[in-house]
């Protein structure tokens, strides 16, 4: 009874509002940050894809002249590894989004497309998109369709897991030649580092990292075991 009058009282009232601006201020703030960077992101997207040819040709003589030719294989298992990464984590990602989307639609939850949307993009954040459908399962649970909440739940978990634990290990490990774990170790690190671009940048380092370690261990003499006589 205590702590419930106290919290309708005037000076309670008082205390809670300059949190809740400050709280407000924050998250304001960071999601301004995020848009900026992910902006940014974007145009020199768009700038290195309109000059494509010749970053292609510039930034192998480049390499050459600064490191030596033994950069060569380096660059082409970063490619290899960006490009898995990328079928890996965006195409995987659109898919579970179009899934759940569908999956939307079927429980009856509102603006199932939009949600699918948001879905996709949080998917491409390692376990972000637990955040969404899980959202989604709340809502309707609390619309009184418990059902459909649970399925809703449900299909995304194992959707996820089937995701996350089959079919990202394939496509990523294959085409970066690095296992699942130092991927998943390059994308966590990658986002804490750069955000939204440490997505791509962080596994393109790790499968860099691993090339240089297993050229350095193929070039270190094996030891002969002592001969007798």
């Amino acid at each position: 009874m205590g702590l419930a009058h106290l919290s309708r009282t005037p000076d309670g009232i008082a205390r809670a509002q300059p949190a809740v601006f400050e709280w407000t201020r924050i998250v304001g703030a960071q999601l301004f940050r995020r848009m900026v960077t992910l902006v940014f992101t974007l145009l020199t997207l768009y700038f290195v894809y309109l000059n494509r040819d010749e970053l292609r040709a510039d930034v192998p003589r480049v390499s050459r002249r600064l490191f030596g030719p033994t950069v060569e294989p380096l660059l082409a298992r970063v490619v290899e590894a960006v490009r898995a990464t990328v079928d890996g984590i965006v195409l995987v990602a659109v898919a579970e989004g179009v899934i759940m989307c569908g999956v939307y639609a079927v429980a009856g939850a509102p603006h199932p497309i939009l949600l699918g949307v948001v879905t996709g993009i949080f998917a491409m954040i390692p376990f972000a998109a637990p955040l969404v459908f899980g959202a989604v399962a709340l809502l309707l649970a609390s619309q009184g369709a418990i059902g459909a909440g649970i399925a809703v739940a449900a299909t995304g978990s194992v959707l996820l897991f089937v995701a996350d634990h089959f079919v990202r290990p394939v496509i990523i490990g294959g085409g970066a030649k690095l296992p699942f774990l130092w991927v998943l170790l390059g994308i966590l690190g990658g986002i804490e580092s750069f955000g939204l671009v440490g997505i791509f940048v962080g596994p393109a380092l790790m499968a860099a990292l691993v090339s240089i370690w297993r050229n350095w261990v193929r070039e270190i003499p094996a030891t002969e075991p002592p001969r007798h006589a």
